[in-house]
């Protein structure tokens, strides 16, 4: 499978899934830090999306729960080991759309 397929896939996964917030808070966190660093806090997420954030990561939701945070690099790991792409590539591909729609 080449980069762009790769990339499809990892975009399709995530907008297929209840994970906009989360999609949102690594993008802000991306822009501020030009990497992929910080953490972002799970507390108000919906049940929903934090399950999904759970599968995701590899953990049970109550482990994620409790943390109340989790690692954009690590998220950034995940997304690295399963596609292969970095979390910048995907964020930009997702929200191409949206940039497109706003002109």
């Amino acid at each position: 499978m080449n980069n762009k397929s790769r990339l499809a896939e990892a975009v399709h996964y995530f907008k297929m899934r209840p994970l906009i917030h989360v999609m949102e808070a690594a993008r802000v966190k991306y822009e501020a830090y030009g990497k992929a660093g910080g953490t972002i806090m799970t507390e108000k997420l919906a049940y929903k999306e934090l399950l999904a954030l759970a599968e995701f990561m590899g953990m049970s939701e109550h482990a994620l729960d409790l943390k109340r945070k989790f690692s954009i690099s690590r998220f950034e790991r995940r997304i690295m080991e399963r596609w292969g792409i970095t979390l910048g590539d995907l964020l930009e591909e997702y929200f191409r759309g949206a940039q497109d729609e706003r002109g």
